[in-house]
């Protein structure tokens, strides 16, 4: 250390030799940082050390201009330095930044450029991070390339090769993480064991470099299961830690690593010593990780999960968790995954608030995204079963508004993210306008952000996007606490209480269904009574089977008589106890009743299911059902919004509807009865605009949207099995987009008829997301929506729609170019009920005419 400081000594005497316009000023402040920067890596990790060195490489950065031969170092050193500190402190504008510093330094470089190889091998370090942060391929993908470039330019082996063969090691475990090539692992492996040759005895990298040897050890023997590699991961760790000297602001994750690989050991083989060491081990990081850094959280975690293994104090392992979850500098992901562990570790009061911490901190998960796309890639990271497993121990500990709760905060996601931008703020306008408008503006802001085919400013680089996005949804959780901090708001955009959520029966009661592995239960909500439970004796496995025998009938050449079967399993495990329940609380024959199912349940036909015997009544002959994606969605649906045409009996004098025909989309397959069924509509409904073929444009149909309450779409629906969000209607030019249609406000929209292949089809992967177009319709302002659970039948468009609109318009008169009466969006549910009832008599086969289901009021 005494030559470091001697070096340090000598360039701060030639800085005061320097006159402040002296070209070599620039230079010798950078080396100046470098110095301090090696005190702080080497000498005991002062942060004072480290602020300095980026304050000096600031001043240096501020004497070169952009065409300055030391402004590429600078910005180099620069960016070093930053990541440095986010490694320290874990602020991800550090992070940012050294990013752009390394790029601009980069950019600044001829293509052999002797500092090329450096700057892109620096720059691959920290894509590395940012893609642990983000989770972003492109950043892995990337930084992987630059490894290789610097690779390129350093043929012979020598030290500088060495440090680019480390990180190119580390980029690539990395990438086997994510995406599980063995080939990657391995070529880490080499790469690593490479870099350690090259370096001679005492090289001050060989410890960073045994850590990604370690690393990539660990990850080997968790994946092929030999305990050869364990040992040699242990072995590496014990040399990290003979090279690490007690200050070192690294051997805290080293110890932390240790911890890891003992505890594997104690499990492989039920040697305690190794499990005691390994608390030690974990002890002392603790002990040595600083307060605020992200990591601290895992650290937490880790002691929590070591001392349940000893089975010790309960409330300690618990007080751990919270703490641990409740780590604010740490990833939202580090939390969820402390909050995950904490589920499987907890038991009784504990194990509730742990999934209540998990259910928010999945939402704060997502939100580290902009895009409602990035969000929806995300989503695989959070298990699919979190709210139903979180709702079935509510019931387990006769919680059921708890279980409705978490059941409403854990379901559909994205659309509840959506919607928090779309708050109605006209109450508090009245309190007070200045924040409403301060809060409408961030609000608009990161709608853009999350689709943006919204935003009209020009496109931003990732960065540039990440960082706006950042400080602008800091900026709106800003305000939504000064918002909850006036009288009457404390409860703003907070996940609504159950009294909030039983608005959703104000027409008839909706029957909540949860389907957990341990148990499955219906709950039925009513507007003014406590929630009753109705213990189900189905199966989550059973779910499973029932789908796979649904899809496998509608493939089938004689389909009716399989999913008859699938109807009668649905009726005697599922609806008919829940049917019994409702007589039992007077809910008449004929009501309209409201589903919400969970999990696999999304797939199935429950509106439709019965005994399917002779003088047995079937579902659809004693209630008239809707189904709802969550509650908050059908309380919306209540509302009657401003600029709505509907009285509040939801009510409208003869509503113009918009018919969308499609019969021949281009590169589609014709579709014969969508001329017909437009007859049909023309016969029938008084007040039509027709948008027919080629009039039947994009363009045109938003801007309909936009004009009519109502509207009825013939075309070809698409289901994007890979991503949802690009499901779509097959329009003229071009189609209509799922993402078109969240993009829209249709503040005046009231009902829509989907006579459309998959408009309302669950995907299995994330069925409680319920991504398909009639939700997006729905979320874009329609109340009441008609939709198709798979592909139509395409003769039987004209005959439902028939059906459905003489009963919608059963009250209008028609007379000389006028017509008088109302209709009732809200008759849609009845109106579906009736017609696939004539469908019935008909003889047309069960699997066609229960492809159609309502949504919403």
């Amino acid at each position: 250390m005494k030559d470091l400081d001697d070096a340090m000594q000598c360039h701060k005497d030639i800085l005061l030799l320097l006159p402040s316009g002296d070209p070599h000023r620039p230079i010798t402040l950078v080396n100046l940082a470098i110095c301090f920067q090696d005190r702080f890596l080497k000498g005991g990790g002062d942060m004072e050390d480290l602020q300095q060195a980026i304050q000096f490489l600031r001043d240096s950065l501020s004497l070169c201009p952009p065409d300055h031969s030391d402004r590429s170092a600078s910005l180099h050193n620069l960016g070093i330095s930053l990541t440095n500190r986010y490694l320290a402190l874990g602020a991800l504008d550090d992070l940012e930044e050294s990013i752009q510093c390394k790029r601009d330094a980069l950019s600044l470089c001829a293509p052999n450029h002797p500092d090329n190889a450096s700057i892109s091998s620096s720059l691959a370090t920290s894509l590395d991070y940012r893609f642990h942060m983000y989770g972003q391929l492109q950043d892995l993908d990337e930084a992987i390339q630059c490894c290789r470039s610097a690779l390129e330019g350093h043929l012979f082996n020598n030290v500088d090769r060495a440090g680019y063969l480390g990180s190119l090691a580390s980029c690539l475990r990395t990438r086997f993480n994510r995406l599980r090539n063995s080939r990657d692992l391995e070529e880490a492996i080499e790469c690593v064991r490479d870099e350690l040759n090259i370096y001679p005895p005492g090289h001050p990298n060989i410890d960073s470099s045994l850590t990604t040897l370690a690393n990539c050890l660990h990850d080997s023997y968790d994946h092929k299961g030999d305990p050869k590699y364990l040992e040699e991961s242990i072995q590496c760790y014990r040399d990290v830690l003979l090279l690490q000297c007690s200050g070192n602001p690294s051997r805290w994750l080293t110890l932390s690593h240790l911890a890891r690989c003992l505890v594997h050991h104690y499990e492989k083989d039920g040697t305690i010593q190794h499990l005691e060491e390994a608390i030690k081990c974990n002890q002392e990081a603790l002990s040595l990780c600083p307060s605020g850094h992200p990591e601290r959280g895992s650290l937490l975690t880790l002691r929590a999960q070591f001392l349940h293994i000893k089975s010790h104090n309960a409330e300690e392992i618990t007080s751990l968790f919270e703490m641990a979850t409740d780590h604010k500098p740490a990833h939202a992901k580090s939390r969820l995954d402390s909050a995950l562990s904490w589920i499987r570790k907890a038991k009784g009061d504990s194990l509730v608030r742990a999934f209540e911490r998990a259910l928010n901190l999945a939402d704060q998960y997502l939100l580290i995204r902009s895009s409602i796309s990035s969000r929806h890639r995300l989503l695989p990271s959070i298990p699919f079963t979190l709210a139903p497993d979180a709702a079935a121990v509510a019931i387990a500990a006769g919680d059921v508004k708890k279980a409705v709760e978490f059941l409403e905060q854990g379901r559909s996601l994205l659309w509840s993210q959506m919607g928090r931008y779309r708050t109605s703020i006209q109450a508090l306008q009245d309190v007070d306008p200045g924040l409403a408008e301060e809060f409408g503006k961030l609000s608009a802001q990161l709608e853009a952000s999350a689709i943006p085919q919204m935003s009209e400013m020009p496109h931003l680089s990732m960065e540039d996007e990440d960082r706006k996005y950042r400080q602008v949804n800091d900026a709106w959780m800003e305000v939504i606490e000064k918002i909850r901090k006036l009288q009457n708001f404390g409860n703003f955009l907070l996940p609504p209480s159950f009294n909030d959520l039983r608005k959703a029966a104000e027409q008839g009661p909706v029957i909540v269904i949860n389907l957990n592995v341990e148990r499955c239960d219906a709950i039925i909500i009513r507007q003014s009574d406590d929630p009753l439970l109705v213990p189900l004796s189905f199966q989550a496995e059973e779910s499973v089977r029932l789908w796979d025998s649904f899809t496998t009938a509608l493939r089938s050449e004689e389909p009716s008589k399989k999913i008859t079967g699938v109807l009668r399993c649905l009726w005697d495990d599922i609806v008919e106890p829940i049917v019994r329940k409702l007589q039992e609380i007077g809910i008449a024959q004929g009501s309209r009743i409201w589903w919400c199912p969970t999990s696999f349940l999304t797939t199935l036909p429950l509106h439709a299911a019965g005994p399917y015997r002779k003088n047995k009544d079937n579902l659809p002959d004693i209630y008239i059902s809707s189904y709802t994606p969550t509650l908050s969605a059908l309380v919306r649906s209540f509302q009657t919004n401003q600029f709505s045409q509907a009285t509040p009996d939801k009510s409208s004098t003869d509503p113009r509807l918009l018919v969308v025909a499609q019969p021949n989309a281009p590169g589609q397959v014709d579709i014969p009865s969508v001329r017909k069924e437009l007859q049909v509509l023309q016969r029938v409904v008084p007040s039509i605009d027709i948008l027919l073929e080629e009039n039947g444009t994009r363009a045109a149909v938003l801007a309909g949207l936009q004009t009519h309450s109502w509207v009825h779409l013939m075309s070809h629906g698409s289901k994007d099995v890979e991503d949802p969000l690009k499901s779509s209607f097959h329009l003229y030019d071009t189609s209509l987009d799922l993402i078109d249609i969240i993009q829209a406000r249709l503040d005046n929209a009231e009902y829509a008829f989907l006579a459309a292949c998959h408009s309302a089809a669950a995907y299995l992967d994330r069925p409680d997301e319920t991504l398909h177009l009639a939700a997006s319709l729905q979320f874009a302002g329609f109340k009441s929506v008609i939709g198709t659970m798979y592909a139509m039948a395409d003769e039987d468009g004209p005959m439902l729609a028939q059906e459905v609109y003489k009963f919608m318009f059963r009250d209008v008169e028609r007379g000389e170019g006028q017509s008088r009466g109302v209709v009732r969006y809200t008759d849609a549910a009845k109106a579906l009920n009736l017609a696939t009832k004539a469908l019935r008599e008909n003889n047309v086969p069960v699997e066609r005419w229960i492809n159609f289901v309502h949504i919403g009021s």
